[in-house]
C-alpha cells in the first residue's frame, strides 16, 4: 500500500510527510526537553525541524528534478525513514546542518551535466562543502565529489580544476575575517579541535 501511495508523484505524499516529520518532531522535543527548558530551547529546535524538513524535501527536489526517480516519491520517503532509523542523528544540530550544506552542493554537482553555468556550479558546490566541514569536519572529504564531477562533465577546460581552489581561499578568507572581527575562533584554532578516534 504504501509503495502504491508512492509511486506518483502527488501533493498528498507531501502531506503525508510533512504531519508525520511534525508529529515525530514533537514528540521528540517533548521527551528530550528539560523541565527547566525556555523558548529559546524551543525556537532552536523549531529551527532544527525546519532544516530536517528541508532536507527531506531538497532531496526529493533533486531526485525529481534531475531524473533520479521516475516520477515518484520513493527518495522523499526512504530519506523520512532513514532520519527514523537514525533518530540520533537528530540529537546533533551541527551534523543536520552540515547535511543540508552538504545537500545544496550535491545538487549544484548533479546539475553539472546539464553544461550551463559549470564554473558558478563547481563554486558553489565547493563552497558549500567547506562551510558544511565548518560544522561537522569530516564533510571536507565530500570535496572529493567536486573533482569526480569535473571529471565526468567538464575535464578538457583547465580552468576548472583551478576553482576549488578558488572557492578555498575565498571561503578561509571570509572565515578568518569574520574571526578577526568578532575576536572569535580562527581557522587555526578550529583545525586544532578536531580530534581523531581509531576506536
Amino acid at each position: 500500500m504504501i509503495a502504491s501511495v508512492f509511486s506518483k508523484t502527488r501533493p498528498f505524499n507531501y502531506l503525508v510527510i510533512g504531519i508525520l516529520s511534525l508529529v515525530f518532531f514533537i514528540l521528540k522535543t517533548i521527551s528530550t526537553a528539560s523541565a527547566d527548558a525556555t523558548w529559546v530551547y524551543y525556537a532552536e529546535e523549531l529551527g532544527l525541524f525546519l532544516l530536517v524538513l528541508g532536507s527531506v524535501f531538497l532531496t526529493n527536489f533533486i531526485a525529481l528534478k534531475n531524473g533520479l526517480t521516475k516520477g515518484n516519491n520513493y527518495a522523499l520517503l526512504l530519506f523520512f525513514v532513514f532520519l527514523l532509523f537514525f533518530s540520533s542523528m537528530s540529537q546533533n544540530k551541527n551534523i543536520i546542518i552540515s547535511n543540508f550544506l552538504l545537500l545544496l552542493a550535491l545538487r549544484r554537482l548533479i546539475s553539472l551535466k546539464s553544461l550551463l553555468s559549470t564554473k558558478e556550479k563547481i563554486f558553489d558546490a565547493s563552497f558549500w562543502i567547506l562551510l558544511a566541514a565548518l560544522f561537522h569536519f569530516w564533510s571536507i572529504f565530500y570535496i572529493v565529489l567536486v573533482f569526480i564531477a569535473i571529471i565526468l562533465h567538464v575535464s578538457k577546460d583547465y580552468r576548472n580544476w583551478v576553482i576549488p581552489f578558488i572557492a578555498f581561499f575565498f571561503f578561509f578568507s571570509i572565515v578568518e575575517l569574520v574571526g578577526f572581527i568578532y575576536n572569535s575562533v580562527s581557522i587555526k584554532n578550529y583545525v586544532s579541535e578536531i580530534l581523531i578516534f581509531f576506536n
